[in-house]
């Protein structure tokens, strides 16, 4: 009997910590910043790529959207927006995921992706 609430017990554990709460896509909260960090937009960024059609918009539209990226190449072509950096324990990242998004030639967005880098 104990084993099996402690199994229960521990099974609920696992569910509670791995349900990320998702959070509708907001402006004001995506763009706000802790120390270096922006706490929503991991919980937001499901929202924002299936409600919100970022393909066809212009990188005057987008910025004025979802705000400015945290870098965009001299020519426009891509655009990023930090999502989450995990520094551990050390002052290097070992984890970050970003949302990179492509321009064409006359600063339309054509395409974007979640990437994902993890120190090995």
């Amino acid at each position: 009997m104990a084993k099996s609430i402690c199994i229960v017990i521990v099974m609920l554990c696992l569910c509670l910590t791995a349900c990320q709460p998702k959070l509708k896509f907001d402006k004001a909260k995506w763009n706000s910043r802790s120390d270096m960090e922006y706490p929503y937009r991991d919980a937001m960024l499901d929202d924002l790529l299936k409600q919100h059609h970022l393909k066809g918009l212009t990188y005057k539209e987008l910025t004025k959207n979802i705000g400015e990226p945290i870098r965009a190449l001299d020519n426009l072509e891509y655009a990023y927006y930090n999502i989450v950096t995990d520094y551990g324990s050390d002052i290097d990242p070992v984890y970050t995921k970003i949302l990179s998004i492509k321009l064409n030639k006359d600063s339309i967005v054509t395409d974007y992706k979640v990437e994902e880098w993890k120190k090995d």
